[in-house]
């Protein structure tokens, strides 16, 4: 892949990443905040990072018909549910 196609395809897989929005999240049954951004299936390919458990979002993420899907951070996860890995929900 050429250094500028590679410019365009992490420009466009980054695009959410511009300005961290918060969020309300009910993990359960307890209400909490959360700092999120909106990105494309392609972000954490692009980005060439793997999941420490579950999965990533992938472009199939990004259809109408697809289930909703959220990626935490490893310090979230750690500080919200205590690093169990039963907490996590997914393939």
């Amino acid at each position: 892949m050429k250094t500028s196609e590679l410019a365009i395809k992490c420009f466009l897989a980054c695009w959410g990443s511009r300005t961290p929005d918060r969020l309300n999240v009910i993990a359960g049954g307890q209400p909490g905040l959360a700092v999120g951004q909106f990105v494309s299936g392609d972000y954490f390919s692009t980005l060439g990072v793997q999941a420490f458990l579950g999965r990533t979002i992938t472009p199939a993420d990004d259809t109408l018909s697809a289930d909703p899907v959220a990626v935490i951070s490893y310090a979230y996860w750690a500080q919200r549910f205590g690093r169990d890995r039963q907490s996590w929900v997914g393939p």
